[in-house]
């Protein structure tokens, strides 16, 4: 996946924000394609990007709606990967709340 490779070394760079336009992309394409591992792939790491650029709700919401989906469309691997970061996400939502 080209868009995941451009999107690590974004990140790496610290460039948060270049680092979410190609995770858009693929979120877009995995979409019309009906690709919901692929989206929900996407959406965790777009989630990731917000919380650590300090968008913390933005990044829950996105995480929610990538566990969801992987639940809802039994890929259990997908979401037990993405378990981790949810929790770490709510965490860091529930500390920006107070």
């Amino acid at each position: 996946m080209e868009h995941c490779s451009q999107a690590n070394d974004l990140f790496s760079s610290r460039n948060n924000y270049g680092a979410m336009a190609p995770l858009k992309e693929q979120e877009r394409i995995c979409r019309q394609l009906g690709n919901v591992k692929g989206v929900a792939i996407s959406l965790a790491n777009q989630s990731i990007i917000l919380a650590k650029a300090g968008r913390v709700q933005e990044g829950l919401s996105k995480i929610e709606e990538a566990h969801q989906m992987a639940v809802k469309y039994g890929y259990a691997a997908v979401a037990a990967q993405i378990e981790p970061m949810l929790y770490a996400i709510r965490q860091a939502a529930e500390g920006s709340k107070q």
